[in-house]
Formats: C-alpha cells, structure tokens, sequence
C-alpha cells in the first residue's frame, strides 16, 4: 500500500459487536449508579438486539455522562487493530501506542532489580529525564489522536447502531482520558520538552496521512494550508465532554484548525522570507536584461530588477501618492537619463539627452577621425572596393529615374578616375574631395539619392579600414573599427532621438526601429550593444502595468485622509492620537518608497541575506518537507497543532 493512503475495507470488522452473553431480561435500571460488571452485560445485551436494554442504557448514560469507566471490555468494543494496519502505524509508534491504549504498567517501569538499576543510572544522565518526557507525550499524542479518529468513525461511519456508537464513544474517551491522566507528571516536571514531545507527536502522527496535499485538493498557500490545518484539527482531536454535540465540536476544532493552518504557513515561510525577500520572476532572459542595464549605468528599482507583481502595484500606488510622487518622478527621470548616456555611448558621445546638436557633435568628431585616418592612408581601390561600387551602380540604375541615377553614376565614375590617375588608389585629398560631395548629397531632400550617397561612402570606409588593415597599422585599424561602430550605430538610433524634442530615448521605438528589415542586422553583428540596450530597455523600462486609477489612487488618498484625520485629532485636543494618525500616513508610503529604490534596501531585497550560517537556518523550516514524510511536513498540520497547544496552555492557566 502506497504511503498516503488509507485503507478502511477492515474498520467495520473492527468495530463488531460482541455476541455471547446471556443476562435475565428482567434485569433493568431502576435509578442510582450501576456497577461495571452489569453494564458491560447489559451493553452485550444491546448489542444483540434487545431494544429494551439499549434504551434503558441510553437514559441511563443520560443521567450519568461521566461514567465512562463502565466501558465495554477489550474484547466487546472498538478495535483499532485494522485502523493502525489501514494507517501502517510503524513498530515503534504501535508499540508506545499500544502502551498508552492498555494503561496496564508505566512506560520504561523496571521490572527487576537489576532494571532498576539500569533505570536509576540512565535516569542520572544529564536531560535524561527531559529526553524520557519527551518520548511519553510523542507517544500520548499518538494515543490521543488515535482515540480523536476513533471518535470520529464511531460516530460517523455507516451501518452502526446508536448503542454501538455510544459504546465507541466512551471507548475513545477513556482511553483519551486515562492517557492525559498518565502524562500528567511528565507535564508538570517537564513542561517544554512535553510540550515539544505532544507537538511532535500530532505532526508527526500516521493518521496526517489522511490530510491531502494541494495537489489533490486544487488549493495552494494560504488556502491549502487552511485545509490541512482545519482536516487534522477535526480528525486527531477527540470531544472529552459528553456533554458537547459531537459534530458541533467538531466544527469548531475544523475552524481553529483552519486558522492555526493559515497561520502555520505565513510563520513556515516567514524565514525564509526574511533570507530571500522577493522572488524573481524574470527568468533567463529578463535577468540578462537586468546585467545588461545595471553594467551600463542604469539603476533599477526592485519591481524592474525582479519583476515581482506585488512591487510593480506598489510603484504605481507611489507614484500616485502625494508624499511620494516626487520621489518617484525624480528616480524615474535619474533613469531616463542613465539609459541615454548608454545609448549616447554607442556613437562615442557623453550626454544624459541625445539632442540634434549630440548628433552633430558625432557627426563631426567621426568626420575628422576619417579625414585624420585617410589623409595617412591612400584607399587601395581593390576588387572588393569596385564591386561593392558596381554593385551600388546596378542598383541604382533600377530603382532610380535617370536624372536621380545619373548623380550617382558620376560619383562612382569620379572615384573610379581618380583611383587610376593615382595608380589604383585614392590618397587622403583626393578622400577628402569625394567625402564633402558624398556628405552634401546624403543631406540631400531626395531620400533615395541621399541613401545610395552614404552606402558609396560607407564603401569608400570599408576599403580604408582594408587597407590600414593590410599596411599593418594597427593604430589606425583600432580607430577605424570604433569609428566604424559608432557611425553605424549613429545612423541607426538618429531618427528615433530626433522624435523626441528633449532628447529622451524610447527603449520601445528604438527596439522597434532596429527590428526593421534594414537594421536588422544590427542584432546580429559582432558588436550588439545597441541593440542589447534597446531590447533590455523595452522589457525592464517600460510600464506594463500603466495605473488604472483605482486601487493605487484609492491608497493614494487614503494618506492625506490619515494625515488630515491625524490634524483634527490634534484641533480636538487628542495630541498623540493625532500625530500617530498623521505619522502613519506619511511613514507608510516612505517606508515602501525606500524599499523600491533605495540602492541598499533594494539589493537586499532582490538577493536576500548573504550566503551563511544565519541564511541557512532561516531557509531550513522550508525544507524541512525534502527529509521528513510528506504529511508530516504539511504546513497546515504544524500550524493548526501549534495554535491548538497554545489554546490548551492559556485555558490550563485560566483554570489555575
């Protein structure tokens, strides 16, 4: 049988009643107390069917609820034998319940001198008495909550007649009785290892396995630990008051259980929380993002660093209060101008806003690189330099008219002359010559003439860098591939920074722009850390959640209503009720706020508590469930036992 089931096929077996015994008829209750002996023999003659007789004893148990020690025999009540196989109760469990159920001699007694002896010197052994405390409430609590199911079956399983019930119920009951009766001195000498001891009894006992998992139920966290907790409360928990209806009982232990449940996992996972604050649910690629974004300068708060919904709502609610909008507007705008200075970076600039004149100041300063590189450098006007050309000129003379075409058809044809007047290369005045024409006309209103204007002078680049690479100065080949970039990446962001007239970058138009077919490339070439940004931008930067107005504006105004609350308790004379009131409403919102974006506070947040000895012990309730049984490690069960024992101890203490 698997671990977590639970056999019952043998518990109406186990519970039959007694068929031998023969009493006279005329042997009823007339008032006054009875003795044992003639109760059990009356209870046999109910059990055979005499209704007289289970009448008669069912006003007698009536009139005396408490008598109980009258209970039927061993061999003529409930027998949990099928009940410990159903739940495959483990030796040593059976044993020390067993011990409890018989009540026949005290646990550990010595029988001989010689046990005696042994007894007295294990007993000097320093906490071994607490240790033996211990284990007698890990086992009364077995006993107990094999007595709490007894109860439950006898009362609710089908087929069973009201006088067998009965006799169930005070089965259970004594049992239950006769074993808080034994605990009693190991209670009082040892009150805190008993209590650990009958802590660890509950949750750890067999019949937890009858308590389902969230799996089985559909219910998860909170819920499902409610669940667990109010199940265990309701199954192991006996009713020692006969005077209290059984279900009704029960449906009060059910609600404290589901209360403890709750409980039990908010404090199972609170260490953990306290070691790892936030969970990330960014995965792979939203992490590479946030590395992308952090290298390059741009500070991020918590709900962007892990994607956590509970911190994005509450950036929206602080962006919307009073006492924090400010903060909010000024981090934001802190932001914006990290990631263009990231940006501006990528074409050789440092500016917080890409404005035109940013893109003029590039311009020029590449200019003048090129002009530096080409005026040491003459341009070889090689096979890759003259098809490139060609190629330029074939397309061109598709695509353009023949007045459009015949501007580009000189220019090819310009340097193609100059390239043989100078012996098959292109000196740095002859360069510079060609690139003054070239730049006017990628200027030019014609957009299509301007755009087979720059790749012939990209062309002529292309062969600069092929020949300072092939001279062998590596000086300039460094400069030239910087240069290179930083053009490319020039060209690619200029139409998007030129949209916004305060030169803020969008991370989504530029990701969108550099997702065209024609820059498309972008992404894929040796150097793409423009399009890493622009990319990390769109998924980290951007809102996802744009405020609706509701919740966050109603917790917006709910602290200047605090705050206002708290200035009338004051003009009332109430001073310190006043101030707390408007101390809440100012504190609360701050007090978040710093969590969102202050650097220390955010990182601790993000990755928890360094990795040691007081992270360990904190993280180890969340795993006690991978080394213990899974329906011992359920968080409901410890919760609803830990809530359970804390309302036994203070109702013990109100009875002192």
């Amino acid at each position: 049988m698997a671990d977590n089931t639970f056999d019952i096929s043998g518990l109406k077996e186990a519970m039959g009643m007694p068929t031998s015994t023969a009493l006279p008829e005329n042997m009823m209750w007339t008032g006054g107390k009875l003795p044992k002996e003639l109760l059990q023999q009356y209870e046999a003659q109910a059990a055979q069917g005499k209704p007289e007789v289970a009448a008669m004893l069912q006003s007698y148990y009536k009139a005396n609820p408490n008598d109980v020690s009258a209970s039927t025999t061993p061999s003529n009540d409930f027998d949990i034998t099928a009940l410990k196989s159903a739940l495959q109760i483990s030796p040593v469990a059976k044993e020390v319940t067993d011990q409890f159920q018989q009540k026949t001699q005290p646990m550990f007694a010595a029988k001989t001198p010689l046990e005696q002896s042994i007894k007295s010197g294990i007993e000097s052994i320093p906490g071994a008495k607490q240790l033996g405390a211990f284990g007698q409430n890990v086992g009364g609590a077995l006993s107990t909550s094999i007595g709490g199911l007894e109860q439950l079956i006898g009362q609710s399983l089908p087929g069973l007649s009201d006088e067998s019930r009965a006799a169930i119920m005070r089965h259970a009951t004594q049992n239950v009785q006769q074993t808080q009766q034994a605990l009693k001195p190991s209670q009082e000498a040892y009150p805190t290892t008993s209590l650990a001891g009958e802590l660890t009894g509950y949750v750890a006992s067999p019949i937890n396995k009858l308590v389902p998992g969230g799996g089985a139920t559909g219910l998860t966290g909170a819920a499902q630990a409610a669940g667990q907790g109010a199940l265990q409360t309701a199954l192991t928990q006996p009713v020692t008051d006969p005077n209290e209806a059984f279900f009704t009982k029960k449906l009060e232990q059910a609600g404290w259980g589901a209360a403890g449940g709750a409980a039990g996992n908010a404090l199972l996972k609170l260490p953990s929380a306290i070691a790892e604050p936030v969970k990330n649910t960014l995965g792979k690629i939203g992490n590479d993002a946030v590395a992308t974004l952090r290298s390059a300068g741009v500070p991020l708060d918590v709900a962007q660093a892990t994607g956590s919904a509970f911190w994005t709502r509450a950036k929206a609610m602080l962006s919307d209060n009073p006492f924090t909008a400010g903060a909010e507007n000024t981090f934001a705008a802190t932001q914006k101008e990290a990631f263009n200075k990231a940006i501006a970076k990528t074409i050789g600039e440092d500016a917080k806003n890409i404005t035109p004149q940013v893109i003029q100041n590039a311009k020029d300063r590449l200019g003048n690189i090129y002009d530096d590189i080409a005026s040491r450098n003459s341009i070889h006007y090689d096979d890759v330099l003259q098809k490139n050309l060609n190629d330029i000129r074939n397309q061109a003379e598709l695509v353009l008219n023949d007045s459009q075409f015949n501007v580009i058809k000189k220019q090819i044809e310009n340097i193609d002359s100059k390239a043989s007047s100078a012996g098959g290369g292109i000196n740095g005045e002859q360069y510079q010559s060609i690139k003054q024409v070239l730049d006017k006309l990628s200027g030019s209103e014609d957009k299509t003439v301007a755009g087979y204007a720059r790749e012939i002078k990209e062309s002529l680049l292309d062969g600069l860098s092929r020949t300072a690479k092939y001279t062998g100065n590596e000086a300039d080949v460094v400069a030239l591939k910087q240069a290179n970039r930083e053009y490319g990446n020039m060209k690619k962001i200029e139409d998007v920074v030129l949209k916004n007239p305060e030169g803020n970058v969008s991370p989504s138009l530029l990701m969108n722009s550099l997702s065209t077919k024609s820059k498309r490339y972008s992404f894929y070439q040796d150097d793409p850390q423009l399009a890493n940004l622009a990319s990390a931008g769109k998924l980290i930067l951007e809102n996802k959640t744009p405020n609706s107005g509701t919740v966050a504006r109603i917790m917006a105004q709910a602290a200047p209503a605090a705050v206002v609350g708290g200035l009338y308790g004051v003009s009332q004379g109430d001073l310190e009720s006043g101030l707390k009131a408007a101390a809440l409403g100012f504190a609360l919102p701050k007090a978040m706020q710093m969590g969102v974006n202050n650097p220390v506070a955010g990182k601790y947040l993000e990755q928890g508590m360094p990795s040691g000895l007081t992270k360990a012990i904190l993280q180890m309730p969340a795993k006690a469930g991978q080394v213990v049984a899974p329906y011992a490690a359920k968080p409901g069960i410890a919760g609803a036992t830990a809530l359970r024992q804390l309302i036994n101890i203070r109702n013990q203490q109100e009875q002192q």
